[in-house]
């Protein structure tokens, strides 16, 4: 999964969480039931924790943003 973007006239609608919500059922369909780490901005941890992923790294620097690894199980 790579960046997860929704234009800002349809944020805090649900669409976010949709879109990972069909990305995570796609990749268990294609390869079953595994984790899935991703790269998350550290100001969206909240965001990813709500759909079940876990903080798994301490944070780093991509592109000079606040970054960690997070992990769905």
């Amino acid at each position: 999964i790579g960046r997860v973007v929704t234009a800002p006239s349809v944020r805090k609608k649900g669409y976010g969480k949709d879109l990972m919500d069909h990305s995570l059922n796609w990749i268990f369909s294609q390869w079953g039931k595994q984790p899935v780490k991703i790269g998350a901005q550290l100001y969206l941890q909240k965001f990813y924790e709500s759909i079940g992923f876990q903080k798994c790294s301490e944070i780093y620097l991509e592109d000079g943003i606040k970054h960690i690894q997070m992990i769905f199980t």
